[in-house]
């Protein structure tokens, strides 16, 4: 937020809001000139009704936008599809990430394709939509194509979110500790096609890990779990789906420190697997918060030899 006070009336500043801070726009009512909302997964329903009451926070991206303004959603989520119906401006796109393309609401025949596939270096389906949703804004604003090519081929992604910290010994070492529910965690194993050691668990959202326990069953050689309120349930939900699949016992843990994970995942891992650090839960009581654990983990990881 300190890059503010470098902003000038004439600059575009590019905000991620998260569902706190939509909440504040309500108080408000206002909402920003450009708005993107990507989806709506479940997530903090430890502090929320029901996934309606959850999305009604976030839905202040967009609810108090002028005519003029532009608004982009997602046409492949429930209810980012929905919200696109009621969406106040007159510039309202929809895109959609499988099919690559995206068109205005009231033209739906008239679409627009994803031009940026083969600039893309980051991994997973979700970052590919992401990219979408950010150059579709960047065309719709008239910013030229060259330019666009040329940023997305540049980019290499961000902290805590799938970041590659290293390679050592022929093991590709990767921080995704922004992940914090269990979609998050599903999505980062579909990401790879490598051999996985995924070093999960702590603490709970009161949100359903069924399909993230099963996907860590299926996708990964090696489930290492960090000790958290969710993770004694986690690592049994594991172990049931691993059986299920006929798999032998995948879970080591829940352990108390974050080298005891690493010491564990580095024995594991074989030239050409990833050690993936995708917890799909929230950090408290081993971290202060979710960066705090990726920042821990990049440290460690770049100081073993």
């Amino acid at each position: 937020m300190s890059l503010l006070t470098h902003a000038t009336t004439d600059s575009w500043v590019v905000l991620e809001l998260g569902n706190w801070m939509l909440e504040g726009l309500h108080t408000i009512e206002r909402s920003p000139q450009v708005s993107v909302f990507t989806n709506l997964m479940p997530d903090h329903l430890d502090s929320y009704d029901s996934m309606e009451d959850y999305g009604e926070a976030k839905t202040a991206i967009y609810r108090y936008q002028r005519p003029g303004d532009l608004a982009l959603f997602n046409a492949e989520n429930d209810f980012t599809a929905r919200y696109a119906a009621e969406a106040p401006s007159e510039q309202v796109w929809l895109y959609a990430p499988d099919q690559g393309a995206r068109w205005p609401r009231e033209a739906p025949a008239e679409t627009v394709p994803f031009r940026y596939g083969d600039d893309v270096r980051l991994r997973g389906a979700h970052n590919l939509g992401n990219v979408q949703a950010a150059t579709a804004v960047a065309e719709l604003l008239g910013i030229a194509e060259a330019s666009i090519h040329k940023t997305v081929a540049a980019f290499g992604g961000v902290p805590h979110r799938l970041e590659v910290v290293r390679e050592l010994d022929g093991v590709t070492w990767v921080n995704d500790s922004a992940s914090t529910a269990p979609i998050a965690g599903v999505a980062a194993l579909r990401s790879f096609h490598e051999p996985v050691v995924l070093i999960a668990g702590g603490n709970t959202k009161k949100l359903d890990f069924t399909e993230f326990a099963d996907e860590a069953a299926s996708r990964a050689k090696k489930v290492i779990i960090l000790a958290g309120t969710a993770s004694d349930a986690f690592a049994a939900a594991v172990r049931e789906a691993a059986t299920t699949a006929g798999k032998p016992d995948l879970v080591v843990g829940p352990l108390p420190a974050l080298d005891l994970a690493l010491r564990e995942a580095r024995a594991a891992a074989v030239p050409g697997d990833i050690v993936l650090l995708s917890p799909g839960f929230t950090s408290f009581g081993l971290f202060l918060h979710e960066f705090d654990r990726g920042d821990k983990f990049r440290a460690a990881v770049l100081a073993m030899s």
